[in-house]
């Protein structure tokens, strides 16, 4: 539909049905992004959407969780009880283990370009041989999976 992602198509189609939206943004406002999320983002902003950053998957849980609640509570009068609350920290703790734990890094020279521009060509679909080094760079920062750091270039 118009090059547009699937994921700005959803947001439309609930926009124009009345459906609660909730928005989840990855990372800080100073991370580039391509320009097709910036648009989307954007356009998220001039809707009058109030969106939620977040860092980690943790983050992400916790954020997702109150805003569910907030929902169920304004729209619905539906609160959880409090063993409904307890086992839902205990899942969000349960599953963010994994999401805690300090990750080993790579320097940009020691990762496998070749398998990182099949992934990005597979995410653009675009062909592999069509990415190049700067475009590889560009999109794993986009997409969280390197650092910024001036002084490595590193693969998380």
């Amino acid at each position: 539909m118009d090059g547009i992602s699937i994921t700005r198509q959803d947001y439309r189609l609930a926009g124009s049905k009345g459906l609660p939206v909730l928005a989840f943004i990855k990372g800080d406002g100073t991370l580039q992004r391509e320009p097709g999320t910036a648009d989307f983002i954007k356009e998220i902003s001039k809707d009058g959407l109030k969106y939620k950053r977040f860092g980690n998957l943790l983050e992400l849980l916790r954020e997702v969780r109150a805003s569910l609640l907030k929902i169920l509570k304004e729209r619905f009068a539906i609160e959880p009880t409090s063993d409904e609350n307890e086992i839902a920290q205990q899942t969000i703790s349960a599953t963010s283990d994994f999401e805690l734990q300090t990750l080993k890094r790579l320097r940009w020279a020691d990762l496998d370009h070749e398998i990182a521009r099949r992934l990005v060509a597979s995410a653009e679909q675009k062909e592999a041989l069509d990415i190049s080094e700067d475009v590889l760079l560009h999109s794993l920062l986009a997409r969280g999976l390197i650092w910024n750091d001036p002084d490595c270039r590193c693969w998380n």
